[in-house]
């Protein structure tokens, strides 16, 4: 769900508001805080999205963080909303960590199915 913040506190959230803080502190365009399988806390000029994270049965979680931040990144240069930015960050770094190894091999149909199709990550 996409919020509006109030510019005195973004959330209930201590982590949330320090998130916002140093968001105009710093002028940021985007910050990002991840909270593991707890999903993350995206917060622009403007709004804020919390995505809950996608539950998963963990085998690896070394490169879930980089998958995480390769999958925000693409989507934030192609002008994604928050919600979609999320959406794909959540859903790739989820998936890598339940997987073997740091780099498992995205072929062409999971690819699809992360991204594409839009199919939520199970």
């Amino acid at each position: 769900m996409i919020r509006r913040p109030p510019r005195s506190t973004p959330s209930n959230s201590s982590a949330a508001s320090d998130v916002y803080k140093r968001q105009n502190e710093y002028h940021l365009k985007l910050l990002c805080l991840t909270k593991g399988e707890n999903g993350s806390l995206l917060v622009d000029k403007n709004n804020y999205f919390e995505h809950p994270g996608y539950k998963v049965s963990v085998v690896d979680t070394v490169g879930a963080g980089d998958a995480f931040t390769a999958a925000m990144v693409i989507q934030y240069l192609n002008g994604e909303t928050l919600e979609e930015i999320s959406n794909a960050a959540n859903k790739l770094g989820s998936w890598v960590s339940s997987q073997s190894g740091p780099t498992p091999i995205l072929g062409n149909e999971i690819i699809k199915n992360l991204f594409i199709n839009k199919i939520e990550c199970k």
